[in-house]
């Protein structure tokens, strides 16, 4: 028997563990402190008996149950050690595709238990999310060198694929042998369960491990973070070694986040950043982050389409660090220019325009973004009819006045488009997705 939340979880004669709400409907009784009886919890009040399925079985002192004695129930997993429970506020259940995957080595013996961390963090959990494309992060705040960076969203799911190397400028914690990088790739499977099989890499052999990040929000400004780690066992290591190697990398990864959560504590909540062109997609992982806090009806094929940003090496850290070095190079520019041979950029071929409509008068035009600086925007006659900026261009011009360069709504409504992922930028996106 256990409480947590509001909920009372208790596991039946049939071995199922089951989530009721924690109150007895009858008369309030708090269930978690009854007793399992069979398959049913009795509340500790008058002895009610409650199923897994939320419906009273029984009332001891009265000869029938009433038609009305339902409580509510929650759609529960029971996988990999942990039990996960599904919540919808429209109380519908889960559909197969969001099952949450099984984790390879959980609960083999070639791998080590759980070992878990709990930590209260007094911010919106949206913040941890936001790490999910914030490359440059990595290098500022824990001293990672990524060399290898790219993100896919599609449906429920944001995978961020991470290769980084180790640092010359931040030495090894004193007694570990010096590690030499990590591979990771971590997916966010729904809005807060994230899986991340993360390989460190080290002079004479790898440690993969699997890391799990999971937290509930308990109001817009805080959130419970939890997180635990499992150590694939090396054959060079007795058991009890193995498992202190489990601990020793999981304090190593506590130190992490306690480093988020030290800059989550002072820094105020943006919710529309000034962004530079390396920043990665925040506004577009903020709107795949959006559909789980909407209907299902109101979910836009913008929340859940399928995009994959290029892996951004240029952007690395090494070039963080190295930023005087590239000024450099970029500077003998114009020397090699002539020297340079063209090359034929086919995307612009494989990218049709897309529509973009004025949010001021609703004049659809069709364009493309090479870059953050670059559009190409093409109007036809209706368009033309119904920019209103354009209407008011060509009655000044008739008294001398009045040049149409631009129509500040329509840049305005293509930047939008553009941030939430609606319009792809050529420079960000692969030509090709994979399969």
């Amino acid at each position: 028997m256990h409480s947590a939340r509001g909920w009372s979880i208790f596991r039946g004669a049939d071995g199922r563990l089951n989530v009721l709400v924690s109150y007895c409907r009858h008369m309030g009784g708090d269930l978690s402190q009854g007793e399992v009886k069979g398959d049913e919890i009795a509340c500790p009040f008058h002895d009610w008996r409650w199923g897994g399925d939320g419906r009273c079985k029984q009332v001891p002192y009265s000869f029938r149950v009433p038609k009305l004695a339902r409580t509510a129930t929650w759609t529960t997993l029971e996988q990999d050690g942990m039990l996960s429970v599904w919540n919808d506020p429209e109380r519908k259940p889960p559909s197969p595709e969001v099952t949450i995957p099984r984790i390879e080595g959980a609960g083999s013996d070639e791998w080590t238990d759980w070992h878990w961390y709990t930590t209260l963090v007094n911010t919106n959990c949206r913040e941890i999310i936001d790490n999910v494309v914030d490359m440059a992060h990595f290098f500022y705040v824990h001293g990672s060198m990524p060399t290898h960076f790219k993100i896919i969203f599609e449906g429920h799911i944001a995978t961020q694929y991470m290769n980084s190397g180790g640092r010359a400028d931040i030495p090894n914690p004193e007694g570990q042998p010096p590690m030499l990088g990590t591979t990771s790739i971590a997916s966010y499977f729904g809005p807060s369960f994230m899986i991340d099989d993360l390989t460190y890499h080290f002079e004479h052999e790898d440690q993969k491990t699997v890391l799990l990040n999971c937290h509930y929000p308990i109001d817009a400004n805080s959130f419970v973070l939890q997180y635990g780690i499992i150590v694939k066992k090396s054959e060079h290591l007795p058991e009890e070694a193995a498992m202190q190697t489990a601990i020793a990398l999981g304090d190593w990864v506590k130190v992490g986040f306690e480093q988020d959560v030290a800059i989550w504590k002072t820094k105020a909540r943006i919710d529309n950043p000034l962004l530079c062109e390396e920043d990665g997609r925040v506004y577009q992982l903020r709107r795949w982050y959006e559909q789980f806090y909407v209907d299902v009806a109101d979910v836009t094929p913008d929340m859940v389409d399928r995009l994959r940003v290029r892996d951004r090496r240029r952007a690395s850290a090494g070039s963080m660090a190295e930023g005087s070095r590239g000024k450099r190079r970029r500077a003998r520019g114009p020397e090699l220019a002539g020297r340079m041979s063209v090359r034929t950029d086919n995307r612009l071929l494989d990218s049709p325009l897309v529509p973009v409509n004025c949010r001021r008068c609703g004049a659809e035009v069709r364009a493309r973004k090479s870059t953050w600086q670059q559009t190409s925007v093409q109007w036809d006659a209706e368009a033309t009819a119904t920019c209103a900026q354009l209407r008011e261009a060509e009655e000044l011009k008739q008294h001398g006045r009045g040049l149409f360069l631009v129509c500040s709504e329509l840049r305005d409504s293509i930047e939008d488009a553009a941030r939430r992922g609606r319009l792809p930028i050529l420079d960000e996106v692969d030509d090709e997705m994979p399969s």
